[in-house]
Order: structure tokens, then sequence, then C-alpha cells
């Protein structure tokens, strides 16, 4: 019998109060098990003697079980526990209860997780991180484990699972998000990511172009053999929906053709006025007014001197005095003749609440930066000057920008405007080198870029 077990049979067995126990009560409650264990011939005289020990040295921990019955009723492996998400206990007796956890309760706890996995009550698990402050290492990291080994599994049944989604029940998934750990998160993610890819794929393509899509790769599905998970997936949800477009496919012909040309003229229509709008806005912010301007009329230009690297206290974004978990702490390393100031991507970071930080970074020096979604703009010669253009309109736009005292290089990076038009998210250390007439940004890790990963990305090469 267990510790728990012990427990449970003295509190249907006898009166005793056991939060008040006399040394009369203990030697009462000793003959009573060991009268119990004679019974059972399996048992050893030596199972006792913990729950004995404990009733002597461990009070405070014997109150913390009476105290919190649902904890008992989950190590019994009883269905009638409840989600109980109040604990109670005195914080001044948190360390004496964790001893008693590792001491006395630890093969109850490893016994209760090994079950709750096998038959697959992950709510189970769920509850019992709840008293994670008195959980012994060892049971942590046993269902930490596990939940990664169910996760590894459901990745190689994850056909399966797009089959059957229930096999994937909501409670293991509240386990990994209890469990909060990035490389079950990361998992998590893939699995979500995996299941899901080709409902996302299908709405990301329109009807006519998945409908395409459906009909050729569904006749080359029809011979060959799914070798991977991702292409069991594929091969099982493209034979579905080949078997159905097949059947409208006769009656289809012309009306199909008819509405292709209408709606790749639509399309081309809708795609030119949405370029025309992201250039327009574009040239309207301000990242067209640090790069969209023609060098050849600039006038009035007042050096702007930045002696040292760092975050910047020029105010091209409202100044945020927030921190975030989320941002990363990058070493940026500048190693060329050009200077380098790194922006946060402020309609992203704005979104998710991050906090709108951007960084100077001299040639040949290097900064620490708390950084998210970035854009990067590199040139030389920072300075306050006015341009003119025969557009007067957007002129009298750029002006206000000046007027509030916002430098900009003078001498730009020629992929300057193309550049700071994509959004970058770095790792822990990334490098601006200049080699061979060229200027590349490199990490020896990954960044990414627009949602593509690097580790080398040229940001200009010399025709």
């Amino acid at each position: 019998m267990s510790y728990i077990q012990h427990l449970k049979y003295i509190q249907e067995t006898t009166t005793t109060d056991l939060r008040s126990l006399s040394k009369v009560d203990i030697i009462k409650i000793e003959k009573i098990l060991k009268a119990q264990q004679q019974l059972n011939h399996d048992s050893k005289n030596t199972e006792i003697k913990p729950f004995i020990d404990s009733l002597y040295k461990e009070q405070k921990g014997l109150l913390f079980l009476l105290d919190n019955p649902n904890l008992i009723a989950i190590l019994s492996n009883s269905a009638s526990f409840k989600k109980v998400h109040k604990i109670n206990y005195n914080p001044e007796d948190e360390t004496p209860i964790q001893l008693f956890f590792s001491t006395y309760l630890e093969q109850d706890l490893i016994g209760c997780c090994n079950l709750a996995f096998s038959e697959d009550q992950y709510g189970v698990v769920t509850e019992l991180l709840y008293y994670r402050n008195f959980l012994p290492e060892s049971v942590i990291h046993l269902i930490e484990s596990k939940t990664e080994t169910k996760l590894d599994y459901f990745l190689t049944i994850a056909d399966k699972v797009v089959e059957n989604p229930s096999i994937l029940s909501d409670s293991f998934v509240a386990l990994v998000k209890t469990l909060n750990l990035e490389r079950l998160n990361s998992k998590k993610r893939q699995l979500m990511s995996t299941t899901t890819s080709y409902a996302f794929k299908a709405l990301n393509r329109s009807g006519l172009s998945h409908f395409f899509y459906v009909m050729t790769t569904g006749l080359t599905w029809i011979g060959r053999d799914a070798e991977t998970v991702e292409e069991k997936i594929e091969k099982s949800e493209v034979l579905k929906d080949f078997k159905f477009m097949s059947k409208i496919l006769a009656v289809i012909g012309i009306l199909f053709i008819s509405v292709v040309i209408y709606k790749n003229v639509k399309d081309n229509e809708r795609q030119q006025a949405k370029q025309t709008l992201e250039v327009d806005a574009f040239k309207k912010s301000i990242y067209g007014y640090l790069t969209h301007y023609d060098s050849t009329q600039i006038n009035n230009l007042t050096p702007w001197k930045l002696n040292t690297s760092g975050q910047l206290n020029i105010n091209y974004f409202k100044p945020s005095l927030k921190t975030n978990a989320l941002t990363r702490q990058v070493m940026v390393v500048n190693n060329s003749d050009y200077e380098l100031i790194i922006f946060p991507d402020s309609d992203l970071m704005s979104q998710f609440g991050l906090p709108l930080n951007s960084y100077y970074i001299k040639p040949n020096d290097s900064t620490q930066a708390s950084l998210m979604f970035s854009r990067i703009y590199v040139g030389k010669q920072l300075a306050l000057f006015k341009t003119t253009s025969s557009d007067l309109e957007l002129d009298k736009f750029y002006n206000t920008y000046y007027l509030r005292h916002l430098p900009r290089f003078s001498e730009l990076l020629p992929s300057s405007e193309t550049l700071i038009k994509k959004r970058f998210e770095f790792g822990k250390r990334i490098e601006l080198s200049q080699r061979n007439d060229s200027l590349l940004l490199e990490t020896n890790g990954r960044f990414r870029i627009d949602g593509a990963s690097y580790n080398t990305f040229p940001l200009w090469v010399k025709n």
C-alpha cells in the first residue's frame, strides 16, 4: 500500500482525529495497519514505517493533505476529484510541505501520473500541476517527459488526427498550455501546423486555384504512395476533394473559362489598385520620408552627430517605456563603414502591445538591443535637411517630419527604399559586414525576413 492508500484506509476504518494525533493514537494506527497487512500476504512490513514516521515527524504535511482533500482524491485515482484551484496552506509551511511531498508522496505522484498518461486522463495531470510548488523535481520531469513523448507520438500520427480530431483531446492541449515550456509549445505549434496545413493552404488559395490544384495533384496521388505524415495528410485531403470535384467537372467547362478570365481581370485590377495605394501610403510614411527622396535636391543640411551606439532618443515613433518578455535581447555588431538604425515595425509591434524602441549602431561598433519585429535603415551622414520635388503635396508632407527634427541619412544605401519595407525577426546575434563590394547581414544561427529564414542576407551588392 502506498502512503495515500494507508491514509485512506485509516480515514475509512477509524474515527481518529488525524489533525491532533497523540502518541497513543499513532501506536493504535500502527497496530491497525499491521493487522490489515497480515491479511495481505503480498505486503511488506517496511511499507508501514514511512507512513507512521510521517505521523510523528511531518504533521504539517499531513495537515496539508487533510486541508486539500482534492489532492487525496487525485492521488487515489478517484473520478470524484473536482477542479479546485485554491490551495489551502500556510505560506510559512511551504518548505516543510515540499519536503513532505518528496519524502512520502513521490511514489504516489509518479504512480498517479503514469496511470493518467496510460489512460489519456490528461485533466488529472493538469489538476496535479496546480500543486506544482510542492511537487518533487522527479515528478515535474516525468510529466514534462511524458507530455513530450505524447506530442512526438501525435506528430507521427498527425494524419490520423486529421481524420479523427477527437484523438487530440482538449485536455491534452490544456496540459501543454499549463506546462508552458517552449520546446513543448514549439512541438504543439508544429502539430497544429501539420494537421491544419492543407486546410490553411486551401483557405489561402482562391476557389479556382484550389480547384486546379486538387485536380492536378489528385491525379498524381492516385498513382503514388505517401511516405511522410505530411504526404499522408495531403493525399487523403486532396483525394477527398478530388472525388467531389470530379463529379461536377463535366458541367463547368464554358462557365469555368468565363469565370477564370473575369476573375483574372478583376484580380489584376485589384492588385494594381492595391499596389498604387501601398506605394502612396509608403511615400507618406516615416519610412518613405527616410528613404524616398532625391539626394540631388537636398538643402538646408544640418549634420546630426551621434557619438555612441545604443537606444535612440529621437522620437521617430511615439516613445514607449513598456517592456515585454516577448522581445529578444540581440547583440548587434556593425563591422562596416555604414551607420545602422534598427526601427520597430511600428504597426505590428503596437498591435501586440510591444515597446517601440529604436537603436543606432555606429560603424565598427556594437550594442545590445531589445528587438522583436524590426526594420533596418542603412546609410551615412545622418542629418536634418529639406528636399524639394515636383509633387508639392508630398514635399509639404515631408516637411512636417523635418519640422519635428527627425534626421535621415543624406547618403543612402542604394537598396534602402526596398530594404526598409522588409520585416526582420532576429535571434541572439546579428552582424553587418562589408566585403567584396557587398554589404551582408549575417548570424551564427537563423533570422527571418518577411517570414523566410536566413543565416546570411545581402543588403546590397555593387553592380
